[in-house]
């Protein structure tokens, strides 16, 4: 028997380990959640481990809302040995097994966790497959045929690594779509195509250090385009280095290896750095890393990549691989154009809106340098602060994964107030806090800074 059923939005499982539950009935639900079945937004699994279930589908937890928890070494004998569907984060799913999507299946949303060590024992999808994934670590996983870290899904500011296809495509990602993502160290074995990705969607990535038969970097079919991605030292046994049946806009194909066609076969460029160059608007030169060899593909200032891309907004390129706004003005001369690869420039003295605050500032601050009514302020000048019955409120704008620190001080000269609240999480549009000491005379004057990483 499975281990819990919840079906109820009020439901609360909280800090069990959760070991040996079993369901493989012969229709819906009555095979889905060895470990525990959620149905109907069925509440909330928190700091459980679970670990050693088995199902049909989805071995540990199937639906449901899962939060800091470990599935470990389940087994799904169709899909999902981890997890199937819900929403997950901040999990650890590792070394799980299934036929497919060895870690999780289609989960509505997953973000913040690592996958590893989990296999597709007889399809695709060794760490994922399918679903609407951000900011998780995908490494060390394999699948039998397509995608040894996912297939299908959308990911989003993605780490794939060291992941394998044993007799198919894409060793970190096939059929799938990538925003933002790092591709290292993957592999598609045999005669496998595209070490990195096969037949991607991709989209400000860097993908390096990967290796296939063919398409060491990326293999793409059905004109699946590369958009502002930098593809550095991948490597091929027979052809295609780099890329391999590609279509490359305001990419970075540069000193990929292979048998034959060393750096690229067969690839379409436009606005692209690459040797030797190919296609419209193509130079071939040294794109100038900040370090190849540190796997730092920041651009320097000098380099001719800088402001020498084409406007890719209309396909939904607004922002870099760090999350910034493009473009910038690469060359501080007062015009905005799209960098070549993963990164935008950050010019020192540049001031992209012409807001009067400058875009290295701004990239702290995790605002839009592009947007001049995007600014770390008060909430408005002369109203910043309101008196209520525990004391003085502050309002400031504020970003997601930003922390801030407020200070008070009398001083208006002084350069450091007292410490009232640090390590504050953004809480976009507006933050609030509170001073409940700051009762009688004044004056209070209150400094809001974004907290360094």
């Amino acid at each position: 028997n499975r281990c819990f059923y919840l079906n109820n939005t009020n439901a609360a499982l909280e800090g069990f380990t959760i070991t040996n539950g079993f369901a493989a009935g012969a229709v819906l639900p009555d095979y889905q959640g060895g470990g525990v079945l959620a149905l109907v937004d069925g509440g909330v699994i928190s700091n459980c481990v679970i670990t050693g279930n088995r199902a049909k589908e989805g071995g540990g937890v199937c639906h449901g809302t899962v939060r800091n928890c470990g599935m470990v070494n389940n087994e799904g004998f169709s899909s999902g040995g981890g997890s199937s569907r819900g929403d997950i984060r901040d999990c650890v799913i590792a070394g799980n097994v299934a036929g497919a999507a060895g870690g999780a299946h289609s989960p509505q949303w997953m973000e913040k966790c690592l996958v590893y060590g989990n296999a597709a024992t007889n399809g695709v999808a060794g760490g994922i497959g399918g679903g609407e994934v951000r900011r998780c670590v995908i490494t060390g996983n394999r699948a039998l045929y397509n995608g040894g870290g996912a297939s299908a899904g959308n990911f989003t500011f993605c780490a794939f690594s060291s992941n394998v296809s044993v007799l198919g495509n894409g060793g970190a990602a096939a059929s799938a779509s990538l925003w933002g993502c790092d591709v290292s160290d993957n592999q598609a074995t045999n005669y496998g195509q595209g070490g990195g990705v096969y037949s991607c969607y991709l989209y400000n990535c860097a993908i390096w250090s990967n290796r296939a038969y063919q398409g060491g970097g990326v293999f793409q079919l059905f004109g699946r385009p590369a958009y502002n991605c930098t593809i550095v030292g991948n490597r091929a046994s027979d052809g295609g280095g780099g890329t391999y049946d590609a279509y490359v806009y305001n990419g970075i194909v540069y000193n990929n290896h292979a048998a034959q066609y060393s750096n690229y076969y067969n690839t379409v460029f436009s606005y692209a750095c690459v040797s030797p160059a190919s296609g419209l608007h193509a130079f071939d030169a040294d794109p100038q890393f900040v370090s190849e060899s540190g796997a730092d593909f920041h651009l320097m200032g000098s380099s001719p990549c800088v402001d020498a891309g084409t406007n890719l907004s209309a396909v939904g390129v607004v922002l870099d691989k760090d999350g910034l706004s493009r473009p910038l003005d690469g060359h501080d001369d007062g015009t905005n154009l799209w960098d070549l690869g993963a990164y935008e420039y950050i010019h020192p003295g540049a001031d992209s809106d012409r807001d009067h605050f400058k875009d290295a500032d701004e990239a702290a601050a995790g605002t839009d340098a592009t947007n001049q009514y995007s600014l770390l302020q008060f909430e408005q000048a002369g109203y910043v602060v309101e008196t209520n019955g525990d004391g003085l409120v502050i309002r400031w704008q504020s970003v997601l994964e930003k922390s801030y620190r407020v200070e008070r001080s009398t001083n208006l000269a002084a350069q450091a107030g007292t410490p009232l609240f640090t390590h504050v999480p953004g809480a976009p549009p507006m933050n609030t806090a509170t001073d409940a000491a700051a009762f009688g005379s004044g004056p209070w004057l209150y400094r809001v800074l974004v907290e360094r990483d």
